[in-house]
């Protein structure tokens, strides 16, 4: 899940670099700033300012290299959102939003749980024996 989202932080930068060279020919071409161009302008730093922000932690998680894991008891549930059902999974406390597409896959039961700390976005669930005695 962390994979499909990281390239983001990258088109918001080559957008920024695209109004940054966009700039630079303007004033190569001894115009210093055409007003005409100006709203192209706007959106791609008002787009690039955008993703930045949303996509900036991922990002860091992705540099960093870091994971987090927490085991216990895994319970699913879905909710109904503004766009559509929102699907989630909770472990000790923490709670992770899990894609339609996956959904099916997790199982309630007791797992180690690995996820980004940043984001607490989810990468893995490994599900773990039961601790239940033996009763004979």
């Amino acid at each position: 899940m962390l994979r499909r989202s990281a390239h983001l932080p990258v088109g918001a930068l080559a957008v920024l670099v695209a109004g940054g060279g966009f700039i630079w020919a303007s004033f190569a071409d001894g115009v210093l700033f055409p007003i005409e161009y100006g709203g192209i302008v706007v959106v791609a730093v008002t787009l690039s300012a955008y993703l930045l922000t949303r996509w900036w932690p991922v990002l860091a998680d992705v540099m960093a290299g870091r994971v987090a894991a927490v085991e216990g008891d895994l319970r699913t549930g879905s909710t109904l959102g503004i766009v559509g059902r929102i699907y989630y999974c909770h472990v000790n406390n923490i709670s992770f939003e899990v894609p339609r597409s996956l959904f099916s896959a997790v199982k309630a039961g007791r797992c180690r749980c690995y996820y980004a700390p940043r984001t607490r976005r989810l990468l893995t669930v490994q599900p773990l024996e039961d601790r239940t005695p033996d009763v004979a």
